[in-house]
């Protein structure tokens, strides 16, 4: 079997020639054939933004897509603390853990005093002290 040639545009769409497409199986998720059109090139959307998935609709364009590609990576591995790298948001904050200050995300301040919640004393944040006044 001769290559294949799928050809990556910039910032666009994936672009197979006709005498490629003319050799080409697409299938959707359930591997039911996609009929493509006789003797023609196709490009396949990249953007995610098509109306016409999974084929092109050049509405990268619109939406000013950048396809740059980026270089491969080495897998991250996890930190000390159990946290990997990509668990982590770009403002320090790790996605379902602590924060650089200390505050756990959604959950208790190094004070005790949950965020929206209540102190230690039993004070609500905000609201009313267990003994039912209001506190300023």
């Amino acid at each position: 079997m001769t290559p294949f040639t799928i050809k990556i545009r910039e910032n666009g769409s994936l672009f197979i020639t006709a005498e490629d497409a003319a050799n080409l199986l697409l299938t959707d998720h359930t591997g039911a054939p996609l009929a493509l059109p006789a003797g023609k090139a196709i490009s396949l959307c990249r953007c995610g933004a098509s109306k016409r998935k999974p084929f092109c609709d050049s509405s990268h364009k619109a939406i000013e897509f950048d396809g740059s590609l980026a270089p491969p990576t080495a897998p991250l591995a996890p930190v000390p603390g159990g946290i990997a790298p990509d668990r982590i948001t770009p403002d320090g904050i790790a996605a379902g853990g602590v924060a650089p200050d200390g505050i756990a995300a959604g959950g208790i301040a190094p004070d005790g005093i949950a965020p929206g919640g209540v102190a230690p004393g039993g004070t609500a944040a905000g609201g009313t002290a267990a003994g039912g006044s209001v506190t300023t």
